[in-house]
């Protein structure tokens, strides 16, 4: 089985996968296919059998890995919103996320990153069921609630321990 994790990018997706590196019966990586000069490039969509692949990115390719892999468990990493929407405004990266490269928003960072937020959160939450929802402000629980949908064998007490730790912060 193959599980997949996405968001929206600044959603916790960093603290996720370290605390999937506890999972005995998963390799697990962490935007393993994304262009290495992050222009959110894909290469092939090979991944191994037993694995967790978390990528913000990979939310536009749901439907092609839907396809290839019939199994293929799929979770959305769910950050509030107001918190989110400030973290992508302040990353360059966020022309990767939206449409501010075609000049829309005219350099309003807050604008491009709240519409990216909006899109993608709604798209998820059509094609991901509600029971496959991670709430970062809710980790700890639904984190319990992960290993158990995919039936991870997992050193539970260092899985807790990275999860409390803020990593790539802004």
């Amino acid at each position: 089985m193959r599980v997949f994790v996405v968001g929206t990018g600044r959603c916790g997706s960093v603290t996720l996968s370290k605390a999937c590196k506890n999972i005995k019966n998963y390799s697990s990586s962490h935007e393993s296919k994304t262009s290495p000069n992050n222009q959110g490039v894909f290469g092939d969509l090979e991944y191994p059998e037993n694995h967790i692949e978390i990528d913000p990115r990979m939310s536009y390719h749901i439907f092609s890995l839907r396809e290839k892999y019939k199994d293929g468990i799929f979770f959305h990493l769910l950050r509030e919103e107001s918190g989110c929407v400030r973290s992508l405004s302040k990353r360059k990266s966020l022309r990767n996320y939206s449409t501010f490269h075609y000049g829309w928003f005219d350099n309003d960072y807050d604008a491009a990153a709240k519409m990216y937020y909006e899109n993608t959160t709604k798209m998820l939450k059509s094609v991901i069921p509600e029971s496959h929802t991670i709430v970062l402000e809710n980790i700890e629980h639904d984190w319990v609630k992960f290993c158990k949908i995919i039936k991870a064998e997992c050193d539970q007490e260092k899985a807790l321990i990275q999860l409390k730790q803020k990593y790539n912060r802004s």
